[in-house]
């Protein structure tokens, strides 16, 4: 005499990595579709994925219609449960820059650093990358070798210094002109984004210089008491400003969610 047992089958739709996609048209929809659903799921339900990469971006097609899927929530969290962590989340080659730089200084994870991932995805993807698999011309070999230090430098890189990424954004044209022009767009916002960041630790340095100078003069010891300077995060990209920099119209079921989020909810 057996026990009774029960048999089950779970059906599943089956989805393709996303670097199996041919057209590059195609390619950038379903980034928009993946950007989309970030700003849906943070709006909704405050979630945070943390790990947006190549690896956890699929398709599937309905008709003619490919459709975007993100997976892998394992390092998702509310965005409070981010707050002061030193503790780095994603995938080297898509991480964004103060996420990176976390083990220096604390911050607190927000939808712009996902939208920077996609960036960085969108550019993999766009100058050979198949997947991990780098191809003939390694040309982003800094963004994923290397310590964590030698990474962010590598990714600061992309933004400051037009020999580092001039190279890189010819290339992307060479494969796809209309990716590398979107790309291109969205990289000089977070370019400016970046240099508001700088440009509030110089007159921090500037502020502390005199001070110490004033101390001097004072007879006083000019290091003597003095205050850490504040930690200035980058202004949170918003969404709608990650669309508009991409040349994407937004679409009434993404504007009744809200645009005007505070992306930093911690």
């Amino acid at each position: 005499m057996y026990e009774e047992r029960q048999f089950r089958i779970l059906v599943m739709r089956k989805y393709y990595p996303i670097h199996e996609l041919t057209s590059y048209d195609e390619f950038w929809d379903v980034l928009v579709q993946i950007a989309t659903s970030v700003h849906k799921i943070y709006a909704k339900a405050k979630i945070l994925h943390r790990d947006i990469s190549i690896g956890n971006l699929a398709f599937y097609r309905v008709g003619d219609k490919v459709i975007g899927i993100l997976l892998d929530f394992d390092l998702a969290s509310f965005p409070h449960e981010g707050h002061a962590s030193r503790h780095r989340t994603g995938t080297a080659p898509f991480m964004a820059r103060e996420v990176l730089n976390a083990a220096r200084n604390a911050y607190c994870h927000g939808i712009h650093h996902e939208l920077e991932s996609i960036l960085y995805i969108a550019i993999w993807h766009g100058v050979g990358y198949v997947g991990y698999a780098p191809p003939n011309k390694d040309i982003l070999k800094g963004w994923r070798t290397g310590d964590w230090s030698q990474l962010l430098k590598e990714k600061k890189a992309f933004l400051d210094d037009e020999d580092v990424w001039e190279p890189i954004m010819s290339n992307l044209k060479s494969h796809d002109k209309n990716l590398a022009a979107r790309c291109l767009s969205i990289r000089r916002l977070f370019v400016r984004a970046y240099k508001e960041k700088t440009a509030v630790e110089d007159v921090q340095k500037e502020r502390s210089a005199a001070e110490a100078i004033e101390k001097v003069r004072k007879g006083l010891d000019p290091f003597a008491d003095q205050e850490k300077p504040t930690i200035v995060t980058e202004r949170a990209i918003t969404f709608s400003e990650w669309m508009k920099a991409a040349g994407e119209e937004l679409h009434e079921d993404v504007k009744s969610v809200g645009l005007t989020l505070d992306p930093l909810d911690c």
